[in-house]
Order: structure tokens, then C-alpha cells, then sequence
């Protein structure tokens, strides 16, 4: 009889601890796939989508979101103290430092790095 309940009990620690391990493991692939949208638009100098960031904010924990977040902010503040329209043709044109762009952009990659 202690053979049988040892016998239940491990396979119920073992299944237990195996759909946990499995949740985790399926958090972090849909974690990674929603950063990997973000970091290819800034990789392209593309535009970041709502969609991607709304689908990022889900799956982030609460301080990767606050990090998130922040980067996004002074990233939008860089790119749009450097815009400018041309008068002529009426073209948005980023006229700003690159550098601060380029440095406001990698903030937003270490944030949505791969776990």
C-alpha cells in the first residue's frame, strides 16, 4: 500500500512540475516572438506598430514593462525633437543626432533582449 501512494504521489509531483516547467517554457517563446517584431523595426529603422507594442506589454513582467516603456518614451522624444518639415515639398525629415537615436533605440533592444 506505501509502494502505491509513494508511486502517486511522484507521479503527481512529477506531472505537476513538468506543466509548470512547460507554461514557463511557452511564456518565454511567445515573450521572445513579440520582441523579435519590435527589434526588427528598429534594426530597419522601421516604425514600431501598436500592435507589437501592445503585444509586448502583455507578455513583459511589471518592471520590463515600466524599462519598456521609458526606453520607448525618450526614444518617440529623440525622433521628435529631430523632425522637421521641409517647407518646399512638406516632407517629414529627421534632421537630428543619429547618435542619440541609435543609443535611444539599443535601449529598447537590451530591454527586449532573448530569455
Amino acid at each position: 500500500m506505501e509502494a502505491v501512494v509513494c508511486s502517486a504521489l511522484g507521479f503527481l509531483v512529477g506531472a505537476f512540475t513538468g506543466h509548470r516547467l512547460a507554461i514557463g517554457r511557452d511564456k518565454r517563446k511567445e515573450f521572445n516572438e513579440s520582441a523579435d517584431t519590435i527589434v526588427l523595426a528598429l534594426s530597419t529603422h522601421g516604425r514600431i506598430s501598436d500592435a507589437s507594442i501592445i503585444h509586448f506589454e502583455r507578455r513583459a513582467s511589471l518592471f520590463t514593462r515600466w524599462r519598456f516603456n521609458r526606453a520607448l518614451g525618450q526614444y518617440r522624444r529623440i525622433y521628435k525633437e529631430g523632425c522637421e518639415q521641409d517647407p518646399k515639398t512638406g516632407e517629414i525629415l529627421f534632421t537630428g543626432s543619429y547618435k542619440q537615436l541609435n543609443t535611444a533605440a539599443n535601449r529598447i533592444k537590451r530591454v527586449c533582449k532573448w530569455r
